[in-house]
Formats: C-alpha cells, structure tokens, sequence
C-alpha cells in the first residue's frame, strides 16, 4: 500500500514517455539509464532501504509500472511497494564496474518500479548505483530523483518516522509560453531533424544484440576547468568542447574524407523553456536535434572547436529547442486518447535498417550539483557520474560533471561493438581535450641546474 492515499491509481503517459516506450520497442536503445555515487564512508543500509521505497511516494511515477497496451497509455501504482525487492547490498571488489553492470540490467516494465538502487560495499567505502527507467525519466530527472533520495536519507537519519509529501502537481511534460504564430509554427517545424540523407557518416558498431555494459572514462577537475576557462575565452561552452573533442576522435576512427557529412545526435534538457516557477516532477522533459560539422582536413582543436560552436549557437538562435517545447504539448492534446498504433507508425523505420551505419549520439546530462547531493555531513560524496540508456544502433557517449571532473560513458552491447573501439572512442575524447589543454598551458620554468 502506498504511503499516502492522495496518490491516485494511474497517472497519465505523456507524449514523449510514449515515444521512448515505442523507441525501445523498434531497438533504438535500451529504457535502463542511472547515476552512481561514490562516498568517502559507508552508508545505513536499512536507512537507504527506506528511503528507497518512500521515494517511490515521493515521486508517485516511480512507483508505477508501464501500461503500454493500454488506451491511453498510463503509468499504474503498484501495490506490493512495500514487499518490492528495491534495494541490494554486496561487497565488491570494482565498485565502479559492478555499478554500471547492474544499471545496465534490464527490468521488466509491465510490472517492476521505474526505480532499484545497488549499494556496494568496496574495501573502505560504499558506492550507491541508482538504475531508473527511461519511461518515467530523462537524465535530467535521474539528477533530481539522485537529490531527494539524499534528501529522504538526511531526514530518516533526523526523524526515523518521516514520510514525504508526494509531488502530485508537478509537470512531466515540456511547455513554454508562445505566441499563437509560434504555436502554429511548432507543428510545422521540428528540432529533431532527419540527418541529411546524403550523410557519409560511417559507424561500424552495428551487428548482432548482445549483452549491455559499460565503459568510462574521466577528466581530472583541473584539466576541465582549463578546457572551460579557455573555451570561455572565445564564446564556446563545455557541451561544444565534449562535442568538438568526440568529432576529432570520430573522424580519426572511421577514417571519413574531408568534407564528408557527418551528422551528430545531441540530446536538449527542455526545462530551461518551462515558465518560470513552473514545479516538475520525475518526468521526460527533453528532446534531440541534430548537427553536422564536416571534417576539414588538418586543422587545430580551436579550429575545430570554433566550427561546432558556430553550429550549436546557430541552433541556440533558432530557439533551442523551443519549438519542440511548444509543439510536445500540443501534439500529446491531439493524440492523448489514442494508443500507441499512431506513434509505432511515426517512429517505425520505412524500411530494413543498415547494420553497417548508425547513428553518433552526445548526450551531455550536465552537471552534477555538489550542494544538492547530499546523504547527511557523515557521507561525503567523493564522485558522480551518470550513464544514458544503452543503444545497439550506433556510437553513443554521454558526459556528466562532478567538482569539474568530467566523466564519459558509452552504453555498448559487446557483441554488436568492437570493445576496443568503444575504449579508443572514450579514450579518444578524452585526449583530445587533454591535449588541448596542454598545448595552451605556458612552458613550466625549470631552475637552472648548476654545474
């Protein structure tokens, strides 16, 4: 039984929570993503199973499975929440490997909670891995939902008997105040473009399905705060410094022809067009778009940086992503009621995909907040990081930031992609920024040695 009888039985599927459910269905990507957190002590284990199942309160949609068969289309409370099995504990000798391979196992979303945690006893510290379902949560709600589970966890260690209020009135799907001209204008445009159908991008990561991972790589906080003060200095952001580093390492590793079409996937957190004040809950409030830079022979990283930020600021110009703001809603009114027939038919491909070509995807979840993300003064946070969904379909990197140390991931299924591949792309990218970095630093001084 829930905790609070003001949650109702079902809760509506927004528009763009049915397009990731028809999305998974074709095989564009797994509906498994998460966050993991690394403290410097160990956590209350019977404290963090509780505030496990109240989260599921708190946020009543993640107590919830998926009803997909059903029209509409609605998300239903479960009703052995408190009998659910939400919260595993073991040692582990690689708590930062196990994390990842338990985020990336699969749920069944017909009858499981949108939320498990793993907590990981290593030698001298705890590590929590939180594995959400993309249904019910974009990245950036994994962030909010990783907040208020610190938040949950505080106040048991406070007030054992606490039991949250649940977020019954919070948005869970993009809006933006328009114009009627920008409301008519939304259903005519859209962010998320078809990538030129001359495109000579080419991926070689595609094949057989295979079993999900994955891998990661880091950048120390000094080397990215370098690489953000220098990219500040010529009006680029860190998300052009992450995309110009994966294109150089990508152009190197398909060996593609200078000027080839090379189109990129990003993904759009589209919170930043709510109105203001707008209260939301665990929700997918996001979109994608897609850029394309050309490679351009022999050039410098500020060469190549200078050309994606002029791209990506032509689509800041161009709203955003506010169209796809404006437009979410409208379409969810017109097809509220409907199944997911309309929507398997819009996303379904025209015709037999190419095993040989996918799909380059950056999703740049941001940064972590230190102050937000918080289990109580005895449970320093040492690290986080966060990894998007899992996708078979192509070459996919997400990045997250914590105390300015970058961290890159790549969802894989080793047996349709090349795991050193995977490592030289991760690896890649990472060099890449570090390189740049270097070669901007001035020569360190050494003291004369004398004889």
């Amino acid at each position: 039984m829930s905790t609070d009888a003001r949650i109702p039985a079902t809760i509506p599927a927004e528009f763009v929570d049915r397009t990731v459910c028809v999305g998974a269905e074709v095989g564009y990507y797994r509906l498994e993503l998460g966050g993991v957190v690394s403290f410097d002590g160990r956590l209350d284990e019977a404290r963090l199973s509780r505030a496990t199942r109240l989260l599921l309160d708190a946020e009543p949609v993640l107590g919830s499975r998926f009803l997909a068969d059903a029209v509409p289309p609605v998300f239903q409370r479960l009703g052995d929440l408190d009998s659910a099995r939400l919260l595993d504990a073991r040692t582990s000798q690689d708590t930062a490997a196990d994390a990842a391979a338990f985020i990336a196992e699969s749920f069944d979303p017909n009858s499981d909670p949108q939320v498990r945690v793993m907590l990981l006893h290593g030698s001298a510290a705890d590590t929590l891995a939180l594995r959400v379902g993309h249904l019910a949560a974009d990245g950036g709600a994994v962030k909010e939902i990783l907040y208020l589970l610190g938040d949950i966890y505080r106040a048991l260690g406070q007030q054992p008997e606490f039991v949250p209020v649940p977020n019954l009135d919070g948005v869970r799907s993009p809006k933006a105040n328009a114009s009627l001209v920008e409301k008519l204008g939304s259903l005519a445009q859209s962010d998320l473009k078809t990538p030129p159908s001359d495109s000579e991008w080419y991926v070689p990561l595609l094949g057989a399905r295979g079993p999900a991972s994955y891998a990661t790589m880091s950048v120390d906080p000094d080397v990215f705060r370098s690489a953000l003060g220098l990219a500040k200095a010529v009006g680029a952001t860190a998300n052009d410094v992450i995309l110009a580093a994966l294109y150089r390492t990508l152009w190197r590793l398909s060996g593609v022809a200078s000027g080839a079409q090379t189109p990129i996937m990003f993904t759009c957190d589209l919170r930043k067009h709510l109105p203001p004040g707008t209260k939301t809950a665990v929700a997918n409030i996001s979109s994608a778009t897609w850029v394309s830079v050309p490679p351009a022979g022999v050039e410098g990283f500020d060469a190549t940086l200078g050309r994606v930020a002029a791209a990506t600021q032509a689509w800041k110009r161009s709203g955003a992503g506010k169209s796809s703001a404006i437009g979410i809603p409208i379409i969810h009114g017109m097809t509220r009621k409907k199944g997911l027939a309309f929507i398997r038919k819009m996303m379904s491909p025209k015709g037999e995909m190419d095993s040989k070509s996918g799909a380059v995807v950056l999703t740049n979840i941001g940064v972590i907040d230190a102050a937000r993300l918080d289990f109580g003064a005895g449970n320093p946070v040492a690290d986080a990081w966060l990894l998007a969904p899992v996708s078979p379909m192509g070459a996919g990197l997400a990045a997250s930031t914590y105390r300015d140390r970058l961290h890159l991931t790549a969802g894989i299924e080793f047996a349709s992609m090349s795991e050193d591949l995977v490592d030289r792309l991760l690896e890649g990218t990472a060099n890449e920024i570090r390189s740049w970095v270097t070669a901007q630093r001035p020569p360190v001084a050494l003291p004369s040695r004398e004889e």
